[in-house]
């Protein structure tokens, strides 16, 4: 799958013929958001209703979608978490530190209307079951 529109579009088409109904997709980039939401919108499909979406980054893809719903999404301090790593593999090239190196990075999870809270997804599982 290419990391562009089309390529967001035909994976969400690849998705939902697999599996009529999938209870969400979890999106990885902005570009392939806004091919999976293109397609959500042709076809008539209702967030969070018919399927839940999470992307992970800031997604920008807002705009495009026609049912004014805001995005969830994981955001994770990705530019310090490289820096850190970058500078471990020089302390351990210099030879400055032979032990075992943990960092923990505190993520950001923004709840937008395409994926409510935990109880309203088990209520939407829940229907789907019956």
């Amino acid at each position: 799958m290419q990391d562009s529109v089309s390529g967001g579009y035909y994976a969400a088409e690849k998705l939902f013929d697999r599996c009529k109904f999938p209870c969400g997709v979890f999106v990885s980039t902005p570009i392939i958001l806004k091919g999976v939401i293109r397609y959500i919108d042709q076809h008539k499909l209702r967030v969070p209703e018919d399927v839940l979406v999470i992307a992970y980054g800031q997604a920008e893809a807002e705009s495009i979608f026609s049912q004014s719903c805001t995005i969830t999404n994981i955001s994770l301090p990705v530019a310090l978490m490289s820096y850190d790593c970058l500078s471990i593999i020089d302390h351990l090239l210099r030879h400055e530190v032979n032990e075992r190196q943990l960092r923990v990075y505190q993520g950001i999870l923004t709840y937008g209307l395409s994926c409510p809270d935990i109880e309203t997804i088990e209520e939407i599982t829940d229907k789907g079951d019956s």
